[in-house]
């Protein structure tokens, strides 16, 4: 049996069972071409980009498998999420393989890089496609990667070269979601692997204690001509490749604030697509900061009931959104800020902190561990580090935080802190 037979044979049996696959190429990649051929593509400015997002709501047709596997050095992808009814974890190198050791897990298949995959049972609600080396929300993972919707892992007999480098080390049969563990422990972190991964329902995720409306946030700096601050041919200047980082983070923050201030998903998620085709995006460049969005925002309407907001339902508002004409651009980088102000009396908040500790009720030091926990940058880890001297069990309020960051709002940190210190000591 030829290659291109072997993947033909695997991915019409794929199809019998319901599941959607892709063809994907020697970088593990969707392979371009092969999507092209079968009309799997978008044309945008008289450019034909290949998309394999239909392939994530409806599988692909017999016909499609057969142009797709008729040629050599193509591979086979298995999509996961809601369209196949499974998720796959991708245990990767050392440490993602001592982890599943640890948990007794019996791999489905063994990649062409030793890393070991895993399907489970779709839990029935949205499960984000997760890095854990990219996400420091998932530290306490390190190895583990989740494919749920909108990835896909690669299925054997995928092989380029000589050599079958997917290996099936049992049958496809997903497992149950119970088999990965509800606490676990690494070092001085410990938490909830079902929550961190998303695989509990969305009401079952702890929210922590009752709290009053979400944290309150400055705007970033920004200009704009109505004001006077800017000169009009200063508008139409272009973002700067080196601004679009601070841009984007600054227009997700800005989306899921509305979002957690009463706002709906689909009015901020057209906001959000509104400011990245006004600041010069193109819709391919929107549609992957909008799906960063989309993974953020809860699975909950405005109104608190469970209604999913699909990936569908965003792709049509970006579409709409893009027809309409660019408006003039408004962001400007926020210039240079000194440090925030420290606390009276004081140069360092942790030091106040750890001298106040003992004098604080619980609810202040359940409100401090939250914004300690919340630090960015160089203090963080001292934060940390500083809970575990006074003994502050840190996993509760990490995933009250993860509860509130997947809710969308905005995460407290050094300036909240600052603000707290201010109020609990005395006047001068």
């Amino acid at each position: 049996m030829t290659p291109g037979t072997a993947l033909l044979d695997t991915a019409r049996r794929c199809l019998e069972r319901g599941w959607s696959v892709l063809p994907v190429g020697p970088d593990k990649r969707p392979h371009l071409a092969a999507l092209i051929d079968t009309g799997h593509s978008t044309t945008q400015g008289g450019v034909v980009r290949a998309s394999w997002k239909p392939l994530q709501q409806q599988p692909p047709t017999d016909d499609h498998l057969v142009t797709w596997f008729s040629r050599p050095g193509r591979g086979l992808g298995l999509i996961t999420g809601a369209v196949s009814g499974l998720i796959g974890l991708d245990y990767d190198g050392e440490a993602g393989r001592a982890l599943a050791a640890a948990w007794g897990i019996r791999a489905h298949v063994q990649s062409r890089s030793g890393g070991l995959h895993q399907y489970l049972t779709h839990p029935g609600h949205r499960v984000p496609t997760l890095q854990s080396q990219t996400n420091p929300n998932l530290a306490l993972l390190r190895g583990l990667d989740i494919r749920g919707d909108g990835g896909y892992l690669v299925l054997p007999p995928t092989a380029f070269g000589d050599t079958v480098r997917y290996l099936q080390l049992r049958p496809l049969e997903p497992d149950d979601l119970a088999c990965i563990p509800s606490a676990w422990r690494r070092g001085d972190l410990s938490g909830n692997p079902r929550t961190l991964l998303h695989l509990d329902p969305p009401e079952a995720r702890p929210a922590g204690p009752p709290r009053p409306r979400p944290w309150p946030t400055q705007p970033l700096h920004t200009r704009s001509a109505e004001h006077g601050d800017t000169q009009g041919d200063e508008r139409d200047a272009p973002l700067a490749p080196e601004d679009r980082g601070d841009f984007e983070r600054d227009m997700l923050h800005r989306a899921l604030t509305k979002v957690a201030c009463g706002d709906g998903r689909n009015s901020s998620g057209a906001w959000l697509a509104m400011q990245l085709r006004d600041h010069g995006y193109t819709a391919h460049e929107a549609e992957a900061v909008l799906h960063r969005y989309h993974d953020q925002v809860p699975a909950t309407d405005r109104e608190g009931r469970m209604r999913a907001y699909t990936h569908g339902e965003m792709l049509a508002t970006l579409h709409s959104i893009y027809l309409e004409a660019a408006r003039d651009g408004w962001w400007r980088p926020r210039p240079p800020t000194p440090p925030p102000r420290r606390a009276r009396g004081d140069s360092d908040p942790l030091a106040t902190i750890e001298r106040c500790w003992p004098t604080l009720t619980p609810d202040q030091q359940w409100n401090a561990t939250l914004l300690i926990l919340g630090i960015r940058g160089p203090l963080a880890a001292q934060g940390e580090h500083l809970l575990h001297r006074l003994g502050v069990p840190t996993a509760p309020a990490k995933e009250a935080l993860e509860a509130r960051r997947a809710a969308g709002e905005a995460l407290p940190g050094l300036s909240a802190l600052t603000r707290l210190l201010q109020r609990l000591q005395p006047s001068e």
